[in-house]
C-alpha cells in the first residue's frame, strides 16, 4: 500500500512541476530522487506580484483551493522568541522567505483534474496580479 501511495505522490509532484513551470512569478521546489514528496511548497517571487502571499492564499481560497503555510521560523515561535529574546525584525531574510512560501494541496486521493484546477487558478491569479 505504501508503495502505491508514494508512487501517486511522485506522479502528483511531477504534474505540479509541469503545470507550474511556465509561471515566472513563482519558484518551484528542487525535487531530487530522495525528496519525500510529503509537501509541495512553492515560493512566490514577491517582487513580481502586486499582492502579498496572504492575499494570494485568500484568492485561491475563494476559488475553493485550500493552501497552508508550514514550518514557521524559530523567531516566530513565542517560546523561542521569549526564551532567547528574539526580535522578528532582526531576521529580515528568514522573514522574507517565510512571507513568500506556500504549501499547495497534495494528498493521495487528489485527482489529476484537481491538480490541473490548482495550476490553472495559480496561473490565472498571476496573470491578474503580476507587476
Amino acid at each position: 500500500f505504501i508503495e502505491q501511495w508514494q508512487e501517486r505522490r511522485k506522479e502528483m509532484v511531477e504534474k505540479y512541476q509541469n503545470g507550474l513551470e511556465e509561471i515566472d512569478g513563482i519558484s518551484l521546489p528542487n525535487i531530487s530522487e530522495g525528496h519525500a514528496k510529503h509537501l509541495y511548497v512553492i515560493k512566490l517571487l514577491i517582487e513580481k506580484w502586486v499582492i502579498s502571499r496572504n492575499q494570494f492564499i485568500e484568492k485561491l481560497s475563494n476559488r475553493g483551493i485550500g493552501l497552508a503555510v508550514h514550518y514557521k521560523p524559530i523567531n516566530h515561535l513565542s517560546y523561542y522568541a521569549n526564551r532567547y529574546n528574539l526580535n522578528k525584525q532582526n531576521f529580515p531574510n528568514v522573514n522574507s522567505l517565510f512571507n513568500s512560501i506556500v504549501t499547495l494541496p497534495l494528498y493521495p486521493d487528489m485527482k489529476d483534474s484537481d491538480i490541473d484546477y490548482v495550476c490553472s487558478n495559480i496561473f490565472d491569479i498571476y496573470k491578474k496580479h503580476k507587476k
